[in-house]
């Protein structure tokens, strides 16, 4: 068995695993108080991470990332500004400070 092959079967495991422990894990998110708690995967092959996302309030939402395969963690706030506008601060291996615009078309 290949990287790439391992690669993909730690990806469709952790995808397996997320999915099964979502009641749990958003159970844990209820008691401690933590409302609209949300846990997904981003990413591919030695890039793949577990993140955890939660809006604090309608406009502040907090996410916190771990790279399973590296010791890479990240922090990210994100503010909405407008329905259109928000302001994203982000740290882990490289911090930002971000103003992004979206457009739906």
């Amino acid at each position: 068995m290949g990287a790439g092959d391992t690669y993909i079967l730690a990806r469709a495991a952790l995808a397996l695993g997320v999915t099964g422990g979502s009641p749990i894990i958003g159970n844990i998110a209820d008691k401690i108080g933590i409302e609209d708690f949300q846990l997904d995967t981003t990413g591919s092959g030695d890039k793949t991470s577990i993140v955890a996302i939660s809006n604090i309030t309608d406009k502040l939402s907090i996410h916190y990332g771990f790279n399973i395969f590296q010791a890479i963690n990240n922090i990210m706030l994100r503010y909405k500004l407008s329905k259109t506008i928000y302001l994203e601060a982000t740290t882990g291996a490289a911090s930002s400070l971000d103003l992004f615009y979206k457009k739906s078309f």
